[in-house]
């Protein structure tokens, strides 16, 4: 039988004598598990090359009973970086930026370090390292801001990166967000100079989230910027989402477990190891930024073995994720080890089968596709952005129509919304007249957090919780209805108001808010 583990060992200190552990006694719980599943548990000998599929999950710790609160977590030190160019003033841009501003300064306690900067063609230090005790100081020198210039962002990410230095320590989480709505036509211009130095912001501890107002600004670039910072990419197509992208940002601060979440590939000699996910990577560590409190990632890695050798267990290498404890600052260790067991028993190999392993991977390739399509659709090549989508669509069914029976309902049910969402991004761009830059928006957001593994729910209905229900909840709100209930929780009283909603507006009504119905709301 294959000797994979199903759950995580925690490597001590002796294991890896560069991983030191502090307080150990004081810690209960792990902060996160590992769980490794392989595609194919047994395989035939065979003379060339096989690609063993591995599904690495990791789960970060349960939340406590009581959430973490702004009296009950450890301090932030939190950065604001704003748009402040000229054409933030178009749409009330800026007056809806400056009341998301004012919303972070509310949620924050005077335990907090918060620094904001603003930039045009320069930048200017707003709060330098404030300890919130006189919050009304800096509404009021938002109040006096007003929008004019060019757009210098990297300016405003080194005058703020600058202030964060000054209080990192203590336990304190550090986070640099930023916001633009245009295309950055001073200081640093390219993708690969920027991504150089947010890079080296968050090797230095201070990691980046990305905020993306309007159709204007330059996608590529802000999503780069994400992906180097370790941090979070959002696209905000009406300004009034501002506050509730900062709010949801700073939310997911307060409930983080872990930071420096790093995955390292370990090969056995011979073994060639890949992630499948779009995730920058340097010698086989793939930098995975921060866990929340019941947050998972899942991931799909490929081990590629030149030759099995009958009647042997195959050994591949190992998984290990790193990170450092939020409460506690220690460093931990979960490593795997994988191996596969050789056979030429044909029953055996085929039981050795993991549906939902093949499933995972068929939406991370999928994605993958998408991704080319988006690239395409960006270009104006909307004609072969279409044919990658039906390529996507046919690979898709014919995977869920195998898979079908074998399959939990959850997964059918992300292949099925996966299915919808490729149908309308192909029928969005089929439309006369099309204006794709949204679409195209919407759906690299999606990818993104596919990339880290972190898929954003294409279907919502009763039971799911988190940040994502909360968005659902306030776009209905937005669209009028009455939304009672406890807030990120999907329960029979939001179900009601989905279905209200889709009896309005001539959808299915099902109470499942599934692509068609996020569609019609601006959240998909």
């Amino acid at each position: 039988m294959s000797r994979v583990t199903l759950f995580h060992r925690l490597a001590l200190a002796a294991l890896l004598p560069l991983f030191c552990v502090a307080n150990a006694q004081a810690q209960t719980t792990a902060p996160a598990t590992l769980r490794l599943d392989l595609e194919q548990a047994v395989i035939a000998p065979r003379d060339d090359a096989v690609d063993l599929h591995v599904l690495i999950r990791i789960d970060g710790a349960a939340a406590p009973v009581i959430d973490p609160t702004i009296d009950d977590r450890l301090p932030l030190n939190l950065g604001l970086v704003l748009d402040t160019s000229g054409s933030m003033a178009d749409a009330r841009k800026w007056d809806y930026a400056r009341e998301a501003a004012y919303k972070v300064i509310d949620r924050l306690s005077t335990e907090d370090r918060l620094s904001i900067s603003t930039y045009s063609n320069r930048a200017k230090v707003l709060a330098a390292q404030d300890d919130l005790s006189r919050p009304e100081a800096l509404r009021s020198a938002l109040a006096a801001l007003y929008p004019d210039g060019g757009t210098n962002i990297s300016a405003g990410l080194k005058n703020n990166a600058r202030l964060l230095s000054f209080g990192k320590g203590d336990g304190r989480l550090t986070r640099l967000v930023l916001m633009s709505d245009g295309l950055a036509n001073d200081g640093i211009e390219s993708i690969d100079g920027m991504s150089a130095l947010v890079g080296r912001m968050a090797s230095d501890g201070t990691t980046v989230s990305a905020i993306g107002l309007g159709a204007d600004y330059d996608e590529e670039m802000l999503r780069a910027i994400a992906q180097a910072g370790n941090g979070n990419y959002y696209y905000v197509e009406s300004p009034s989402q501002v506050a509730t992208i900062f709010d949801q940002e700073v939310r997911g601060l307060f409930q983080t477990v872990a930071e420096d979440l790093r995955l390292n590939l370990v090969s056995a000699p011979g073994v060639k190891a890949d992630l499948l996910n779009d995730i920058a990577f340097a010698e086989q560590r793939f930098d995975l930024g921060t866990l929340r409190y019941d947050e998972s990632i899942v991931l799909i890695a490929r081990f590629t073995v030149p030759r099995a050798v009958l009647g042997e267990d195959l050994d591949l290498g190992a998984v290990q994720v790193s990170l450092k404890e939020r409460e506690t600052g220690r460093l931990i260790l979960i490593e795997e080890p994988l191996s596969v067991r050789v056979s030429s028993d044909a029953a055996m190999v085929a039981g050795s089968q993991k549906s939902d392993v093949t499933a995972e991977r068929a939406l991370v390739e999928i994605e993958q596709a998408e991704k080319e399509a988006a690239k395409l659709a960006a270009k104006g090549d909307y004609d072969t952005a279409n044919t990658v989508y039906a390529t996507a669509l046919n690979r898709l069914s014919a995977v869920t129509g195998v898979l079908e029976d074998r399959v939990s309902q959850a997964q059918l049910n992300t292949l099925a919304a996966k299915q919808q969402a490729l149908t309308l991004q192909s029928q969005r761009l089929s439309e006369p007249n099309v204006d794709a830059s949204r679409s195209v928006k919407s759906a690299n957001q999606s990818l993104f957090y596919a990339s880290k593994g972190q898929r954003k729910l294409s279907v919502m209905q009763r039971g799911d919780k988190g940040f994502e229900i909360e968005n659902l909840q306030q776009a209905l709100r937005r669209e009028g209805y009455t939304v009672d209930g406890m807030e990120g929780v999907f329960d029979g009283d939001l179900e009601t108001v989905v279905r209200a909603f889709q009896q309005d507006h001539g959808l299915k009504v099902d109470g499942i808010a599934g692509p068609a119905t996020l569609a019609k709301l601006g959240l998909f």
